[in-house]
């Protein structure tokens, strides 16, 4: 009698749009006003608060830890300060190690895509006050047009 099993496939699967690897900590780039600055820390903490009794050992509150994570690198906190909040402020069940974990991935996820300190409270304020573009200043216009009487009369 045949064998109509099912082969396994050789073929491997390909993935198209594979993404570049992310960065180690060394390679993270540096926020522009640095890391930790005062405004920075008191916002990271107030979130720490805010989110203290939402963290649990539950699989499903990973994701909270994550997006914490996320906003604190968006703020421009080093990854092991953010790691030292999370423990202190959250009062979480988790282990140090667990929480370095989380931290340390969404830091990479984030660095992937972003650089630090986006979202900073203490960025210096932007060179420029002018709203226009820079690509409509190069153009010259909008230029203002003398009214000729004669014309619409």
């Amino acid at each position: 009698m045949p064998d109509h099993s099912p082969k396994p496939s050789t073929r491997q699967p390909t993935n198209l749009y594979k993404l570049p690897p992310a960065p180690t900590e060394k390679e993270l780039a540096e926020p522009k006003g640095g890391w930790d600055k005062n405004w920075d820390m008191r916002e990271a903490t107030r979130i720490c608060r805010n989110n203290r009794s939402a963290i649990s050992k539950n699989v499903a509150d990973d994701s909270i830890l994550f997006q914490m994570a996320e906003g604190f690198y968006d703020l421009g906190i080093a990854e092991a300060t953010a790691v030292r909040l999370v423990c202190r402020f959250c009062g979480t069940p988790r282990s140090k190690k667990n929480v370095a974990e989380i931290v340390g991935s969404a830091y990479r996820n984030k660095a992937t895509f972003v650089p630090p300190g986006l979202r900073s409270l203490s960025r210096p304020p932007d060179d420029d006050d002018d709203e226009t573009p820079e690509a409509v200043r190069a153009l010259g216009w909008p230029v203002s047009i003398n009214f000729d009487d004669r014309q619409h009369a």
